[in-house]
């Protein structure tokens, strides 16, 4: 039986992949984001399935809630290059709530249940020059 964790995240990812405002960024799914400082001349976003909580809703149910990020990294040396990577990080937070995932369990919601946005930890940009935003979408998912 194939992870729901792993099935939602390389759905996602095929989904940015597909869209044109994200033509010439480079998308990939993995398990980690490992970027050196020369990988982010040019914008990336890492699909990474992060983690799921289970808990018992009944006798019969059980509830995972999923968590999956998107890691979006751009290496920006203008305030310019950062109000675009902003812009970028905007777009895929949207197609990430957008996201409707094709789910096997028709009664369970089919787009994200929460998503959750962080941006650059303060010395990414004033060190190192390195935009980063971190989105964690959370999928909840009933199984019997």
């Amino acid at each position: 039986m194939p992870s729901t964790l792993r099935t939602i995240a390389a759905d996602l990812s095929a989904g940015l992949q597909g869209r044109a405002e994200l033509s010439g960024v480079s998308i990939s799914n993995d398990y980690y984001a490992e970027l050196s400082l020369s990988d982010m001349e040019t914008t990336k976003i890492v699909v990474i399935p992060s983690g799921e909580e289970v808990e018992r809703m009944d006798r019969l149910t059980w509830q995972h809630d999923c968590q999956i990020v998107v890691f979006i990294g751009k290496r920006c040396k203008t305030e310019s290059e950062v109000d675009d990577a902003m812009d970028l990080a905007y777009t895929v937070q949207q197609l990430v709530v957008d996201h409707d995932w094709q789910n096997v369990w028709i009664s369970d919601p089919s787009t994200p249940m929460t998503v959750e946005v962080e941006h650059n930890p303060q010395e990414a940009l004033s060190e190192r020059n390195v935009f980063r935003t971190v989105i964690t979408a959370t999928y909840r998912v009933f199984k019997t």
